[in-house]
């Protein structure tokens, strides 16, 4: 193993049931990843591009909430939405230099009081410190994002 400075190692074990199954247990949690029945497989949990998407949001909420401490500002109760575009050519082998999702929209809503100026330099300061943020925009993704304050959170 590589070392460097500031590593912290991530670690992941599989347990690959079937062609379309994988189950893991991580820290005590029991997660399954499958592919839905229309597809070949069981349909007993997300698909694994979902599971990205999903850890993603799980991203931006902690990162959000830490960078808003940072910054002063009461994030509140936020709610994410995640939707990928994806380049379905990468499962051919014929995607070439493309990016597997060109397009990735991330919409945050949150109750705060912040002013939209606040919430525009969080989710700059977010989009730069989310790990999994910023291996999406180095694929080439790009990232859509709208942040927005109101009353009540629903999307």
């Amino acid at each position: 193993m590589t070392k460097i400075m500031n590593l912290y190692p991530i670690e992941v074990d599989a347990e690959c049931v079937t062609d379309t199954r994988t189950e893991l247990n991580i820290d005590g949690f029991e997660i399954i990843i499958d592919e839905p029945k229309n597809m070949g497989g069981s349909g007993l949990g997300p698909m694994p591009l979902q599971m990205l998407m999903a850890s993603y949001s799980g991203c931006i909420n902690v990162i959000g909430h830490r960078v808003a401490k940072k910054l002063g500002i009461d994030l509140g109760t936020i709610q994410v939405k995640v939707r990928g575009l994806f380049d379905m050519r990468v499962m051919t082998g014929k995607l070439g230099d493309n990016p597997v999702f060109p397009e990735i929209y991330l919409d945050v809503v949150t109750n705060s009081q912040a002013s939209q100026e606040e919430l525009d330099k969080l989710a700059s300061v977010v989009g730069e410190s989310c790990p999994i943020s910023v291996l999406l925009k180095s694929s080439g993704s790009k990232v859509i994002e709208n942040w927005t304050s109101i009353n009540e959170v629903s999307i």
